[in-house]
C-alpha cells in the first residue's frame, strides 16, 4: 500500500445497528466519573468481558518496546486466518492504545476482544 492510498480525512458515518443495540441494552454504561473504581471495574467486566471463547486461532507473542521513560510491554496477536498475507508482506495491522491506563478493564480483558478482531479480519493486533 502506498501513502497515496491512505485516507487523509476521517468522517462520521452511520452507527452500526449491532453497536446501537449494544448501547440500548447497556444504558448505564459509563466510564469515569465520581463512582467507586471497584464497582466500575466490576460493571465493565460484566459488560465487556468475553468469558466463553472458542479455541484460539492466534499465535500470541509477548515483547516490549524500550522508551525514554521505561519499557512498554506489548502483546502481538498473529491470526492463523491471515498467515498467508503475513508471509507475503501484505498483512494489515491494528495497534490498540487503551486510553484509560487500565484503571477500568485489564489487558487480558481487551486481549480477548482483540483476539476476535484478529481472527475475524485476519489482521495482526498489537496491544
Amino acid at each position: 500500500m502506498s501513502s497515496s492510498d491512505l485516507p487523509t480525512v476521517g468522517s462520521r458515518s452511520t452507527l452500526d445497528p449491532g453497536i446501537e443495540a449494544f448501547f440500548s441494552k447497556n444504558p448505564d454504561l459509563h466510564l469515569g466519573g465520581e463512582g467507586c473504581f471497584t464497582a466500575e471495574r466490576s460493571h465493565h467486566t460484566r459488560v465487556f468481558g468475553f468469558h466463553a471463547l472458542p479455541t484460539s486461532q492466534i499465535q500470541r507473542q509477548i515483547t516490549a518496546f524500550r522508551g525514554p521513560h521505561g519499557t512498554i510491554p506489548i502483546r502481538v496477536l498473529y491470526p492463523k486466518p491471515g498467515e498467508e498475507k503475513r508471509k507475503s508482506g501484505d498483512a494489515g495491522g491494528l495497534i490498540y492504545f487503551h486510553g484509560g491506563g487500565y484503571t477500568v478493564g485489564t489487558v487480558d480483558e481487551f486481549e480477548n476482544g482483540l483476539r476476535i478482531v484478529a481472527e475475524e479480519s485476519g489482521v495482526q493486533c498489537m496491544l
